[in-house]
Parts: structure tokens; C-alpha cells; sequence
């Protein structure tokens, strides 16, 4: 989920000491739009206004067995998409998910930039970013 607020700054998360993105994967019986709820709540403590699909990764993962037993694997979706939150407590912090240090409500470029420094998928996240952005604004249709 690409999160911004009512002012119109964008969201991002730290865990793990560097810059990252709120999502997650389902729970048993769980649909998309649940975990995106749950894990906005956990990963930022926000509640969630909107939301607008933006699309999905088909992806396939070489792991030797799936992430957990219910997932689909090795073939899989990834969802994203795009909405306006609440921030309304501090992040959740359950001992099984990320431990989120801080929440970050920033102006695009900036988010952008902290998160272009996660060598992991960091440069990847920024462009989802900026592609969210441009589908709320309008300008891409």
C-alpha cells in the first residue's frame, strides 16, 4: 500500500534501520483488502479512508517452499495500490512482523529519497511511489 495523508504528504515506514513501504502478507481465510487494513494499523497506525488498486506483480518465487504454509507458491500476486490513511496510534509492532521504528509523513520527493537509499528494493518502492502519485493525480488518464 502507497498511503498518503490529508495533507497530502505520502507515508513510509523504518524497520530494520532502513526505509520501507506498509504491507504484508494474508492470513488464513483473510482477504486482500483485510490485510491491507491490518497491516496499515500494525506497520503505521493508521486507519484506512481509501483505496485505489493500482495493480499486481506476477511473481514466482524460488524458494524451496512457501513463505507460510497457506500462500500460494510458487507462483503468486503481488497487489498494490494507493489511498488516503489516518494516522490514529503508534505502529502495532506484533513480535511476528517488522518492528517499525518511526512513521514518516513526507512530500513525495522526499519519501522518494529515503527510500531510494533501502539497497534492497528501495530505488523500486520510490517509483511505485511516483507512479501512485501520478494515478492520483489524474494525469495518466
Amino acid at each position: 500500500m502507497v498511503p498518503y495523508v490529508e495533507d497530502g504528504n505520502w507515508v513510509i515506514i523504518r524497520h530494520g534501520g532502513g526505509w520501507g513501504i506498509t504491507g504484508g502478507t494474508l492470513e488464513p481465510g483473510e482477504s486482500y483488502m483485510e490485510a491491507i487494513e491490518r497491516e496499515l494499523m500494525e506497520e503505521a497506525g493508521a486507519r484506512l479512508i481509501s483505496f485505489e488498486y493500482l495493480g499486481a506483480w506476477h511473481c514466482h518465487s524460488q524458494a524451496a517452499e512457501p513463505y507460510k504454509p497457506h500462500l500460494p507458491w510458487p507462483e503468486f500476486f503481488r497487489v498494490v495500490g494507493f489511498g488516503k490513511i489516518e494516522i490514529v496510534a503508534d505502529p502495532g509492532n506484533p513480535e511476528d512482523g517488522e518492528q517499525v521504528s518511526e512513521v514518516a509523513c513526507l512530500p513525495l520527493e522526499e519519501a522518494c529519497t529515503r527510500l531510494s537509499r533501502n539497497p534492497d528494493d528501495g530505488p523500486d518502492l520510490a517509483e511505485v511511489y511516483r507512479l501512485a502519485a501520478l494515478a492520483r493525480s489524474g494525469k495518466n488518464r
